[in-house]
């Protein structure tokens, strides 16, 4: 059985976080919003829910942990994922060639920016800017895997991203 805790740092947010089997990769769904509602202050009737964070995680045929990430954020706090510091199960990890996109929300109306752009390709695109009101979210995918010793409950993917002043957002994923 696998199971998530997700912890969101910079305020020390928690979050008991939904799980839902997926037999067909053979290992969970695993999805929090916690924190979102501060993070969209300013954006009027929109669903904290378009900032939820959300893993698939297997084990490969040879027993590598894989977990395919997707994380979102608000644009002013948008960071690709190699500026992140992974570890699974203590060991440093890194993630495979991540793909973005960009929607703004507005109330319940979601408008795509960018979909499916390479890293570098995004950092490159010119958005028009956000409109009054609006939630500029940015998603970035990407399978992050590892080698652990056994299947076992207890194994954490960490991922943490700090900013020029030492403050930061972290996520675990403890499977």
């Amino acid at each position: 059985m696998l199971a998530l805790e997700l912890g969101l740092g910079c305020g020390g947010v928690g979050a008991s976080p939904s799980r839902r089997p997926d037999p067909a990769v053979g290992g969970a769904f695993l999805e929090s919003a916690a924190g979102s509602e501060a993070r969209i202050a300013g954006a009027r009737g929109v669903d904290p829910r378009v900032l939820a964070d959300s893993a698939v995680v297997n084990f490969d045929a040879d027993g590598t942990l894989c977990a395919e990430l997707i994380v979102r954020t608000p644009a002013d706090l948008d960071r690709p994922l190699e500026a992140w510091d992974m570890t699974l199960a203590g060991l440093r990890v890194y993630a495979d060639p991540e793909r973005v996109r960009a929607v703004e929300y507005v109330g319940n109306e979601a408008h795509t920016l960018v979909e499916d752009l390479p890293r570098t390709a995004f950092a490159g695109a010119a958005l028009p800017p956000v409109r009054p009101h609006a939630l500029r979210v940015i998603e970035r995918r990407a399978r992050v895997c590892g080698p652990v010793a056994e299947r076992t409950n207890g194994v954490e993917l960490t991922l943490e991203v700090r900013g020029a002043d030492a403050v930061g957002w972290f996520e675990t994923f403890r499977l």
